[in-house]
């Protein structure tokens, strides 16, 4: 199950599946089921302690990421189109760029990826880059458009 997949040892147990019961062979006990831990419900107190991510917090590592020919933030230019956050803090962002011959189309991912890895409890980060639909300025914050000079 690709679910499976992602998920991260805890110190030296590392996870295992049976029968779709995730269990963590050192301590016995307790068990959660995958649709438990798919739905935030897990009855096991390890993953009761993790910290979820808030998406404030992605919202606010995002904002230290410009484009290089623009003095605005990426977010408030409008070129994120949806942050995801999974079980187990994996974060999914799906972005554009102002054009998809972007001269940072290399950078501007990887500094989104690398400021988003930085917030404490983050396990993985996926950035998937899109230019569907295409990007508008009608994307762009009021504050940004005011910066810019269109407002």
């Amino acid at each position: 199950m690709l679910f499976l997949e992602n998920l991260p040892s805890i110190g030296n147990f590392s996870i295992i599946q049976t029968e779709n019961v995730i269990k963590w062979p050192a301590l016995c006990e307790p068990t959660v089921s995958v649709l438990e831990m798919i739905g935030y419900i897990g009855i096991n107190p390890l993953l009761k302690s993790i910290n979820m991510v808030q998406k404030e917090q992605v919202i606010e590592a995002i904002k230290q990421v410009y484009d290089p020919e623009i003095p605005v933030d990426i977010y408030e230019l409008g070129l994120i189109y949806e942050i995801t956050i999974l079980p187990l803090n994996n974060i999914e962002i799906l972005m554009t760029l102002t054009s998809p011959n972007c001269p940072a189309a290399d950078i501007i991912p990887s500094q989104v990826e690398e400021k988003i890895k930085a917030i404490e409890g983050v396990h993985e980060v996926t950035v998937h880059l899109t230019f569907e639909p295409a990007y508008t300025m009608d994307r762009m914050s009021e504050a940004a458009k005011l910066e810019l000079g269109f407002a």
